[in-house]
């Protein structure tokens, strides 16, 4: 259900919003769904805090999810994707392209192949996700020494059980109210996704939903949400005609973490560089 902004509301109107969102806190389950979190542990569990107190006076169950890229660029990666593979705390992501690229370049990493993909993948946070795994004096050499061997060494650092929670990720999540992927999506890609088995989509499906940043033309569905992240904003952003959220606030990149409450449209944010919780309104385009 999409509210609209309240100061466009008559005063009688403004209470009934409020009422509504009073209504589904205390009856419904509630579905939060996070930003790219890209390695910012402390963040993620700063906003983790506000989103089980925004759910405390809720009787409903309540479902986490978040958008993927969970990795590269911030500086806790590899504690990061400990935290969250571990299944008790409730979080459920889709696979962003990042979480995509780091796998692919750990593979890289134990063959004889040549290393630009891995070079590409250093330059666009991946030297900081190294950081978090492997010893200082081997990302010295990183620079100068692209030998199998070297590679090799650095990949034994990353733990088997982080590859395989990154590549189980699925392109898509769903429930009764919202539709997660990690970049927009379309109403055709969205139906191709619909057709295959998660672990067998074609490659250009997977490459469309984790890497597009055009919005869509259409909504995706008439009755839920599409809530994706990718593509950075300052304040969260509402597609409102086609029913679309991108909750990517950039908290890599000295912005915030973001969380929106799908059933009231509320968002939850934890600014990254001083840690506190700010409140932010959807914007709406």
């Amino acid at each position: 259900m999409i509210l609209p902004q309240k100061e466009k509301l008559s005063k009688y109107h403004q209470i009934y919003v409020s009422f509504l969102i009073q209504n589904f806190r205390v009856h419904f389950r509630m579905t939060y769904v996070i930003g790219d979190i890209h390695g910012m542990l402390d963040e993620c569990l700063l906003l983790l805090d506000e989103i089980h107190r925004h759910h405390a006076n809720t009787s409903g169950t309540i479902t986490i999810f978040a958008v993927g890229d969970l990795v590269d660029r911030g500086p806790q990666t590899a504690k990061t994707i400990e935290f969250l593979a571990d299944k008790s705390n409730g979080i459920r992501s889709v696979q962003g392209n990042h979480d995509t690229w780091f796998c692919a370049c750990m593979k890289e990493m134990s063959s004889s192949k040549p290393p630009k993909l891995i070079y590409d993948w250093l330059r666009q946070g991946g030297m900081e996700t190294l950081a978090s795994y492997v010893p200082e004096h081997l990302i010295k050499k990183i620079i100068s020494d692209d030998s199998p061997a070297l590679f090799d060494l650095i990949a034994s650092h990353i733990p088997e059980h982080h590859i395989s929670f990154l590549k189980q990720l699925p392109l898509m999540l769903e429930n009764d109210v919202c539709i997660v992927t990690h970049a927009l999506c379309t109403p055709r890609y969205y139906a191709l996704l619909k057709q295959y088995d998660q672990k067998k989509i074609p490659e250009y499906i997977q490459l469309f939903v984790q890497w597009n940043r055009d919005a869509p033309d259409a909504p995706i569905s008439r009755e839920k949400i599409h809530i994706s992240g990718h593509t950075p904003v300052q304040n969260a952003l509402l597609f409102e005609k086609t029913n679309a959220i991108n909750i990517d606030t950039g908290a890599v990149f000295g912005g915030k973490l973001s969380a929106v409450c799908v059933e009231t449209l509320e968002v939850l944010s934890v600014d990254a560089k001083s840690h506190q919780f700010v409140q932010i309104r959807l914007t709406i385009r």
